[in-house]
């Protein structure tokens, strides 16, 4: 295997181990350029993703109800991901509604408690791609709909580190501190277009739809972190992938029930 080849799976390797729980060999060769460069693949870790989850679903819902085999599959996908983007979520909405200064609020989403906003975005969040998920399994349309979702959502949540400024606590180091800085243009590149070849998954229409709504939702969720934090964390990455991963559901479920 070539030098170039390896280097290129290291950092495949660093971005899994990064944004999900699948198990990869020990002892990566890490660094925090490394750890950044590897961010090019976040989209391709989506497929990997949306891949395996989409095993599992074709096992469930061949042994289980419909709503049993997207409750397993909603399951699974937390297990994955540990979690890590719905946590994001939580501490997001925390320290956004409550906190009154950028300072607190900042405070607040580093706090590993979990309070009664981030609790209510936590359970609107799973309860929303349950019931979009089995809406979209009436259509059999479940697959389809994570092979696009998990790569453009993560897509569109690593894009703020190329227009915004990373913020954090006084004296604390994020672990999303080594991504946050904008992609080369030959990494980014990379990025967009594993992304957007899941998009050619649908017709042309819904894709340019698609395609308006999440860069509509990627200018207001900027704002609204700029708005609240003057930037972007983590945890604000976290919680915009989470966001477009139900917006992506939903538009498509709409197209659907168009379409029908």
């Amino acid at each position: 295997m070539s030098t170039r080849i390896r280097q290129e799976l290291n950092l495949l390797m660093l971005s899994i181990s990064f944004f999900s729980r699948l198990p990869v060999k020990k002892n990566l060769n890490y660094s925090p350029d490394k750890m950044h460069e590897a961010g090019k693949y976040v989209a391709l870790v989506g497929w990997i993703l949306a891949s395996l989850l989409s095993l599992l679903y074709m096992f469930y819902s061949a042994v289980f109800p419909s709503n049993v085999a997207v409750f397993l599959l909603v399951v699974s996908s937390v297990l994955m991901t540990g979690a890590f983007h719905e946590d994001g979520l939580a501490d997001t909405a925390d320290g956004f509604w409550g906190g009154y200064t950028k300072e607190r609020k900042l405070s607040i989403m580093k706090d590993s408690r979990l309070g009664t906003y981030g609790a209510s975005a936590l359970i609107c969040a799973l309860l929303g791609k349950f019931v979009l998920l089995s809406a979209l399994a009436e259509h059999a349309f479940v697959i389809p709909a994570l092979c696009i979702a998990y790569p453009l959502s993560r897509t569109i949540g690593i894009s703020y580190v190329q227009d915004m400024a990373h913020v954090s606590t006084p004296h604390s180091e994020s672990k999303s501190s080594p991504m946050a800085k904008p992609f080369r243009a030959s990494h980014l590149s990379i990025l967009l277009l594993t992304a957007l070849v899941a998009c050619l998954l649908l017709p042309f229409t819904t894709m340019l739809i698609l395609l308006t709504i999440c860069w509509v939702s990627r200018v207001l969720l900027k704002a609204w972190q700029n708005k609240h934090i003057d930037g972007f964390t983590g945890d604000t990455l976290g919680a915009s992938i989470i966001i477009n991963e139900l917006l992506i559901y939903g538009v498509m479920l709409a197209t659907l029930v168009g379409e029908g």
